[in-house]
């Protein structure tokens, strides 16, 4: 089970993570399509670093899925939901509450996090699914 959760954080992090990218990317070229080709300070780069970093943060805040491991917290559906998304909503309440960079800053991380959390939460779906058939079960606990 720890191969499973171990690939599917991976899988969440690299899908999403490009997915991203390219999210951005594209509202740059966007953003930038009527101003002249000429730009010698482009501040775009810092986009992609901050992108990176918050998805960075997400996977720690993922690191309790690992509590799976234990039976007590597999079984209950809401401590299995909340060892996988606690941390995050308690991230971005407190993100939302406490900012003070303005009202788009907090909107903004929060856009860049949708990619990561469809994901997550599709993976969080096949991952209970996959915990209720006996052959993960049985295989497992041998």
């Amino acid at each position: 089970m720890v191969k499973h959760l171990f690939l599917l954080l991976i899988r969440t992090v690299l899908i999403s993570t490009i997915v991203s990218i390219l999210m951005l990317y594209f509202f740059i070229e966007r953003s930038f399509a009527n101003q002249p080709v000429e730009r010698h300070c482009d501040m775009s780069g810092v986009l992609y670093v901050l992108l990176i970093a918050h998805h960075f943060i997400l996977v720690l805040l993922s690191i309790p899925i690992f509590l799976n491991l234990k039976r007590k917290i597999n079984q209950n559906y809401r401590y299995s939901f909340l060892s996988f998304f606690g941390l995050h909503i308690l991230y971005f309440t407190s993100f939302f509450l406490f900012s003070k960079a303005g009202n788009e800053t907090p909107f903004m991380f929060f856009l860049m996090s949708i990619p990561f959390f469809i994901i997550y939460t599709l993976e969080f779906i096949r991952f209970r699914k996959k915990l209720s058939t006996p052959e993960f079960t049985t295989h497992e606990n041998n």
